[in-house]
């Protein structure tokens, strides 16, 4: 009877273990991934909803797949930004996909079907919590072009105070963090593209030009408690060809 007794109560405590373990654990689960990342769900996340289009495309319409975030904790107007920027680029690739049929067939080339033309948007996060939300969105995109258009936009939003953030508020006690920033830059830029150039001159101006301390050259980035990274598009420091380069940097730009 004692034995009896003595495994029942292992058994109790094994089975409270093991709820108590379930409760724990669920609440460390994910409440959405984006972009390939895990988003921790619980008190310290700002929630998040994702606004979806899909068009399979037919021969009067191109294919188009589209994914942005929308924040409750965020206020309207950081929202409608999102909402504008990525809608406001695939209004802008519909209207040249049909200037650009158009013309090709007022010079009587062959039509290509506009179901062969293509428009991505998908987004990546660098932090989404109660404090604040980084995140970068792409956009990928063939309008009839003679290749293939990468874009990207970066939002950055500070939960507390509802303000949309600028690289300046990341630095407020370095004057000068365009001047750091800027310099670092094309530090990095040059030892990572020259490195397949030979020191191609035409690509080091580029890189001279884009690289220039200057709020619109460096208006791209996401970031979080550790690190700034800093978003350079297709064919902006570079030929079009090498894409979109970035340079990550420490949060702490003293040393620079």
């Amino acid at each position: 009877m004692k034995k009896i007794l003595i495994f029942l109560v292992v058994v109790i405590a094994a089975a409270i273990g093991f709820v108590a373990g379930k409760s724990y654990f669920s609440g460390q689960s994910t409440a959405l991934v984006a972009g390939g990342q895990a988003i921790p769900a619980g008190a310290a996340t700002t929630p998040v909803s994702v606004v979806s289009l899909f068009e399979p495309g037919a021969s009067s319409s191109p294919m188009v797949s589209v994914e942005y975030p929308q924040f409750s904790g965020a206020n309207s107007a950081f929202n409608q930004a999102i909402s504008s920027s990525t809608l406001g680029t695939l209004a802008d690739f519909r209207q040249s996909s049909s200037d650009n049929q158009a013309l090709s067939q007022s010079n009587g080339a062959p039509i290509i079907p506009l179901s062969s033309y293509t428009f991505n948007a998908s987004w990546q996060n660098a932090q989404v919590n109660s404090r604040y939300i980084s995140f970068v969105e792409r956009y990928s995109y063939w309008n009839g072009g003679a290749s293939e258009i990468n874009d990207l936009q970066t939002f950055n939003y500070d939960v507390g105070s509802g303000k949309i953030m600028t690289l300046a508020d990341l630095f407020p006690n370095f004057p000068d963090y365009l001047k750091r920033i800027a310099r670092t830059a094309k530090q990095q830029l040059s030892e990572n593209l020259n490195a397949g150039s030979s020191g191609d001159a035409f690509l080091t101006e580029m890189i001279n030009e884009g690289t220039q301390p200057t709020v619109d050259n460096f208006q791209l980035f996401t970031f979080t408690d550790f690190s700034v990274t800093l978003y350079f598009p297709q064919c902006s420091v570079a030929a079009c060809s090498y894409g979109e380069q970035k340079v990550t940097l420490p949060r702490d730009i003293s040393s620079l």
